[in-house]
């Protein structure tokens, strides 16, 4: 819903913004919100969420000795328990960007046929003839990095973390604020590539 309704008032904002002008709403939209935003806003939600948890959940088997015994038991620790999270992120992460996007833009266009009369057809044809391939796989490249940057960084927060009280909540902490960094650092490189 929250995604819908996002999709609805930035179309409405633009349209008014833009001089009702229907092709450049479209295209604003389409670069500013449903290629960049919906990466960004899955990302944040993906490391405040699962990122702390990767992290607190490998810190708290670290500091019970459960790493340990993986070890002995002759299992690859990066294998049997990084690996999985690595790729389950990133998946994770462009799924739900496609999910987001999605949303966005039968939402916003939807609702704006809905309710300001659109001719949601027209609108429709507009917005897809108006994606490149290339832009919408870059966007799908970016989104599988931008979740195993997430993952990366909340497991190597949650494997170093240190013995004692705080151990757990520091590792959390500093998954958040490396992922976050990895999000910053992400954005700034495909930025640079356009």
């Amino acid at each position: 819903t929250a995604a819908l309704l996002a999709g609805y008032l930035a179309i409405f904002q633009l349209y008014a913004v833009l001089a009702r002008d229907l092709n450049l709403t479209l295209s604003v939209f389409r670069s500013l919100l449903v290629q960049e935003g919906a990466v960004l806003l899955v990302s944040m939600f993906v490391l405040a969420r699962s990122g702390s948890a990767m992290a607190s959940e490998l810190a708290t088997m670290k500091l019970g000795g459960e790493l340990g015994a993986i070890w002995r038991l002759g299992l690859d620790v990066s294998r049997v328990l990084i690996a999985p999270r690595v790729v389950s992120c990133s998946l994770c992460v462009a799924a739900l960007t496609v999910y987001v996007q999605v949303l966005l833009i039968f939402g916003g266009i939807g609702l704006m046929a809905l309710f300001h009369r659109w001719d949601y057809p027209l609108a429709m044809d507009k917005y897809l003839g108006g994606i490149e391939p290339a832009a919408a796989l870059i966007n799908i490249l970016r989104s599988l990095l931008f979740g195993a940057g997430i993952s990366i960084v909340a497991c190597a927060a949650g494997l170093r973390a240190i013995p004692g009280p705080t151990g757990v909540p520091n590792a959390t902490r500093s998954a958040i604020v490396g992922g976050f960094a990895a999000i910053i650092v992400l954005q700034v490189f495909f930025s640079l590539l356009d």
